[in-house]
């Protein structure tokens, strides 16, 4: 059984397949009238080779056939695991072979088959989208620019803050998985809590007190979990107290939290080889809005970074999944600082929004290299809002056998579970 271009073929019993030699190294890319899209001519024959891959978290034969190869040019592409869609630098919009799984917790990721994947040196992938990414490549993954599945103020990245393991809860005195909200300020004189930090692999710091004496407190960070034998992304921040009737004018006032990072598994039949980035940052809490000295947000944690294939090389190439900063407070006439987004490094830590004056408390910082969790507020004298706990660290996982030179890895790797 031939197939050439698989965009609805089925792999309904298993089938493998083989670069057609014709159309593989760049003969046909000319003839595709999507720029930086190629597409290889794939042979089905016989169903062999499925059962000889063997990946994490999903069936390989049970997988659509793949697409073709993806070759990912210099600028900006999206991917968006709601639609399915790929939209490249010019907005042109194409459509992997893609399929639902179903994962150990009845959640869902979205996986894509690929013939291969290549991202060369200047481009860039955003994910994006409500359910974690798997990449499914028979060939080969190259990574020499950029996949970032981390969230931001305005981007939530795949799969980030999955629910209902990452809902915000009320101010509790008990500490959970997910983060606590600050708690509200009721008297005129002073600030409300400060959101905690959320969790996945590392503990979210706590937030702040607001008030001078302590009236408003901070609520907890969430609390790191194990490994997960899934794709999931990481916790968001929780918000500040409400503002309260000292607001200039709005007593219902909050930070809000930052997304936690998302999600993406790479997994490839032959060899995965990252020199480029590969990033899934949680988000920074928000600041006070103007005028209401509410608490700052607690910042989110780092997503789940997964490499799954029989050799993986990671080769000058920058891996991280921290944890975003907490957002400061501000004085009823100010607007709060909002926290630094995780970052790609293994020494430097988001940093916690700044504070605009004396009465405000300054954000906490993430988690990141050898410090997995958020950093918690020690201070609780500020007279305005108390701020935003850090983030903890997401994982960064690998099965396969890896090799590193001269990269930079945060949190550092470790196997996934079986």
């Amino acid at each position: 059984m031939r197939c050439q271009l698989c965009l609805v073929a089925s792999l309904a019993s298993g089938c493998s397949f083989t670069k057609n030699p014709a159309t593989s190294g760049g003969g046909d890319d000319d003839a595709n009238p999507i720029d930086g899209l190629r597409v290889d001519v794939v042979e089905f024959d016989a169903p062999a080779e499925c059962s000889m891959w063997q990946p994490h978290n999903f069936v390989a034969c049970s997988i659509p056939a793949p697409s073709g190869g993806l070759d990912l040019t210099a600028g900006t592409w999206t991917f968006s695991t709601d639609s399915g869609s790929l939209i490249d630098p010019t907005g042109i919009v194409t459509t992997p072979a893609n399929k639902p799984i179903t994962q150990t917790d009845s959640s869902i990721a979205y996986l894509i088959s690929i013939a291969s994947l290549n991202v060369e040196a200047g481009a860039t992938l955003q994910v994006i989208g409500a359910e974690p990414l798997i990449v499914a490549s028979w060939d080969t993954i190259m990574v020499s620019g950029t996949i970032d599945v981390g969230s931001t103020a305005t981007r939530a990245g795949a799969g980030s803050s999955p629910q209902p393991e990452c809902a915000i809860t009320p101010w509790s005195t008990t500490a959970g998985l997910t983060a606590m909200l600050g708690q509200d300020e009721v008297p005129s004189t002073g600030g409300s809590g400060g959101g905690g930090g959320g969790a996945l692999n590392g503990n979210g710091g706590g937030g702040g007190s607001g008030d001078s004496p302590e009236a408003s407190d901070g609520g907890f960070g969430g609390v790191g979990t194990s490994a997960p034998a899934l794709v999931r992304g990481g916790c968001s921040g929780a918000n500040s107290g409400k503002a309260g009737p000292g607001d200039m004018g709005n007593p219902n006032a909050i930070s809000v939290g930052g997304s936690g990072g998302g999600a993406v598994e790479l997994a490839a039949k032959t060899s995965a080889v990252i020199t480029g980035e590969v990033l899934a940052g949680g988000a920074g809490g928000g600041g006070s809005p103007a005028g209401s000295a509410s608490g700052g947000g607690g910042g989110g944690a780092g997503g789940l970074l997964a490499f799954d294939a029989p050799t993986i090389f990671f080769t000058g190439a920058t891996i991280a999944a921290n944890g975003g900063g907490g957002g400061a407070s501000g004085g009823f006439a100010e607007t709060g600082n909002g926290g630094q987004d995780g970052q790609p490094s293994a020494t430097q830590a988001a940093v916690g929004g700044a504070p605009v004056s004396a009465c405000a408390e300054a954000g906490q910082l993430g988690g990141a290299g050898s410090i997995p969790n958020g950093a918690t507020s020690t201070n609780h004298v500020f007279a305005c809002g108390g701020s935003g706990g850090g983030g903890g660290v997401g994982f960064v996982l690998t099965w396969g056998l890896v090799t590193k030179s001269a990269a930079t890895i945060s949190p550092v790797d470790m196997p996934g579970p079986s």
